[in-house]
């Protein structure tokens, strides 16, 4: 048991289930209903067959308790010793709109009253007016597009960490894994990844303005559809009631065609105010294919050569244009593309490898590589392979892979130390930079890590572009500064240029800068100070530099922020 168990009392009719649908291109809530009667059925010939209830709602501002639509009736026959569906629609003109921003919360509450007039049931149920949608390969959030950035947490594998305990049910430890670090870092998303969380978790994501996808239980696991049609819809209504839950995820990394072509549609007629997923199906697998979840991991291991597929070549850490004929169906495909799994450089919480990636760490480090070698190696991988996602216009959005998981597992989070303190590792404080809503990216291979990169020439003008985004809807106008760092961290060479970056778009900027005379070891930096922003600092992306033939190469260690 790992949620909240609770008893109720009701008279003769009781609200099994209730699901409040906003929709602000309509501007109202429909409320759905499961009520059941206890009353015996049909005992002797001629008695009723059905008896009549009336249901009240009304609606309120969450917080302030002002009332927000006049209370609606409607009388109803409910079946003897059944279930009986009811739908109400409630007009909602004006309402609060909910936004990652601005998460405003409503409350509806629900009364079934016999004819006497008595109450015989009531509930009430939190809700935020939002409409979640696609427009050929983007989300919207009521009407406007919107990009993902975020991350994963696999809670039931959290479960079996050895540091767990009463964490997940700690509501300061989880509003502080849910609101405060996201915020710091930039997102507004996150995967609730092959199962599902503690209802108050999706409570706090309400009220931080988070976006979910939502992923039930199912990776390698298999059963009747019957049972799996009986456990999902039993999730939607239970779930369906918070705004934060956007997308249902049925699947991970596995294809169904049940729950694809006749589940899903089944479901959407439930609720059809959020995306549905399904794992590796695509439009090659279903009818009505809507996202796809592509996990582009780019070094497997020692099966692959250290290569995304068999056969291809190096994955060229930070060139941001790098898309190998294996990975092009994500960029030709006509359904959103929501990039939520890569990198496949997990280490558990002390700084060792994870169990998939021992391999991984020996070919770029070697097997003697210190705990702090590897993080910073993870940091900026990660960092880099975000920018290369985010540098890609066309896909939805994209979620890092992992949050919180098991340590001492298969794979590996970004906490370091006790889990309880949630102390960030290098890679959360990179995240800040590299998930930026605007940002300004080097591209350009980096050439510490990848070996096929011969050194440059001392002296030499090294030209590259400048990969600006912006998520925003607005242009975004700054400031960006080149620098050049030795091994020591004393600036070399520096320049500054102003960029206007398009909203919603990437734009290309090529820019040279000449390199240093001494061979060695460098860190080339790209500081981005939007106007207005600096008092956050600036936004950083990075490159390492091998200049000239050196006996060794030292690279400065830069830290940011947090």
């Amino acid at each position: 048991m790992w949620d909240e168990v609770s008893l109720s009392f009701s008279g003769t009719f009781r609200i099994s289930r209730a699901l409040v649908l906003p929709s602000v291109s309509q501007a109202k809530a429909t409320i759905k209903l499961q009520v059941r009667s206890f009353i015996s059925a049909q005992v002797r010939y001629g008695d009723p067959m059905a008896d009549s209830c009336t249901i009240q709602v009304a609606v309120y501002e969450k917080d302030s308790g002002k009332p927000a639509a006049s209370a609606s009736k409607q009388t109803v026959e409910l079946k003897r010793d059944n279930l009986t569906e009811v739908s109400i629609d409630l007009p909602l003109a004006g309402a609060h709109l909910w936004f990652p921003d601005d998460p405003f919360l409503y409350r509806a509450v629900i009364l079934l009253k016999g004819l006497d007039g008595a109450v015989s049931d009531s509930i009430v149920k939190n809700f935020g007016m939002r409409d979640f949608g696609r427009e050929g390969k983007h989300f919207t959030l009521n009407g406007e597009k919107i990009f993902l950035r975020g991350t994963n947490i696999t809670l039931h594998r959290f479960f079996e960490d050895p540091e767990c305990a009463g964490l997940p049910w700690d509501r300061t430890w989880v509003k502080k894994l849910l609101s405060e670090i996201p915020q710091k870092l930039g997102w507004n998303a996150m995967r609730i990844c092959v199962g599902i969380a503690p209802d108050f978790w999706y409570d706090i994501a309400d009220e931080s303005g988070l976006l979910l996808q939502n992923e039930w239980l199912y990776w390698q696991s298999h059963g009747w559809d019957e049972q799996i049609r009986a456990e999902y819809s039993d999730w939607v209504w239970s779930d369906g009631n918070h705004p934060s839950i956007t997308i249902w995820d049925a699947i991970n990394e596995n294809w169904d065609s049940y729950i694809g072509n006749s589940l899903i549609p089944e479901l959407k007629k439930l609720d059809p105010t959020r995306i549905w997923d399904a794992g590796y199906m695509t439009s090659e697998h279903m009818t009505l294919d809507e996202m796809d979840e592509p996990h582009p991991y780019m070094v497997f291991g020692h099966r692959t050569g250290f290569r995304d597929q068999p056969g291809d070549p190096p994955y060229p850490l930070g060139d941001l244009q790098y898309w190998p004929p294996s990975r092009q169906s994500f960029l030709n495909s006509g359904a959103a593309q929501l990039v939520n799994e890569y990198g496949w450089v997990w280490l558990w919480r002390d700084g060792r490898p994870a169990k998939l990636t021992i391999g991984v760490y020996a070919y770029y480090l070697g097997e003697q590589a210190t705990p702090e070698e590897r993080r910073e190696f993870q940091a900026y991988w990660v960092q880099l392979q975000t920018e290369w996602l985010r540098a890609e216009r066309s896909f939805a959005g994209v979620l890092a892979f992992c949050y919180l998981t098991n340590n001492y597992g298969f794979t590996g989070d970004w906490f370091t130390g006790p889990v309880a303190g949630l102390n960030p590792g290098p890679a959360l404080k990179w995240f800040k930079h590299c998930f930026a809503p605007a940002a300004v990216f080097i591209d350009l291979q980096d050439s510490r890590y990848n070996r096929d990169v011969p050194p440059l020439e001392p002296g030499a003008w090294l030209s590259f572009d400048l990969a600006g985004v912006n998520d925003l809807k607005s242009e975004v106008k700054g400031r960006v500064k080149l620098r050049i760092l030795d091994s020591a961290g004393q600036e070399t060479v520096s320049r500054e240029l102003s960029l206007t970056l398009p909203g919603y778009l990437k734009k290309y900027t090529p820019v040279a800068i000449q390199l240093p005379q001494q061979p060695g070891g460098y860190l080339l930096l790209a500081e981005f100070t939007p106007e207005g922003g600096a008092d956050t600092g600036p936004v950083i992306s990075r490159r390492y530099l091998k200049v000239g033939n050196a006996a060794s190469y030292k690279f400065y260690d830069y830290q940011p922020g947090w």
